[in-house]
């Protein structure tokens, strides 16, 4: 098996995006980072999605690259679900003192069970609890 990756919103509208500041950079670092497995989300997928809705172009872009991560034998989807939910809403109840949204603790939890270490994104929040971001910033979340 290939090594797993987690896939991250700030990423998928970077690479997504050619009007991203991050573009070049996100497409360069996908095509550097060999065989792997893509991990993410379902609420990761929607966050991304709600984020592209109001711009007609990118929202199509954004379908087209979803669609093609859920046909790709190697990117695994994971289902939000209750239990994500409730794990993330603890890991989200438990660090006040930060800004990770929900969506950013499910992903983190969710990282930690798969013991994921890397994650393609831009989110600075990510380097914050201690994972390793393939698409570093000088600054914070996106």
């Amino acid at each position: 098996m290939n090594r797993e990756v987690f896939l991250d919103t700030s990423y998928l509208i970077a690479a997504t995006n050619p009007r991203d500041a991050l573009h070049a950079r996100a497409r360069s670092a996908s095509a550097a980072l060999g065989p792997i497995r893509l991990v993410t989300t379902d609420a990761v997928f929607a966050e991304f999605l709600g984020y592209t809705a109001r711009d007609t172009e990118l929202r199509r872009r954004a379908l087209r690259t979803v669609d093609g991560l859920l046909a790709h034998p190697d990117c695994r989807v994971f289902n939000f679900g209750r239990t994500g939910f409730d794990a993330a809403l603890r890991r989200y109840r438990a660090r006040p003192d930060k800004t990770y949204s929900l969506v950013d603790c499910h992903s983190m939890v969710l990282m930690e069970e798969r013991r994921i270490t890397q994650v393609l994104t831009a989110d600075d929040h990510f380097r914050q609890a201690g994972f390793t971001c393939l698409l570093p910033t000088a600054g914070g979340p996106r």
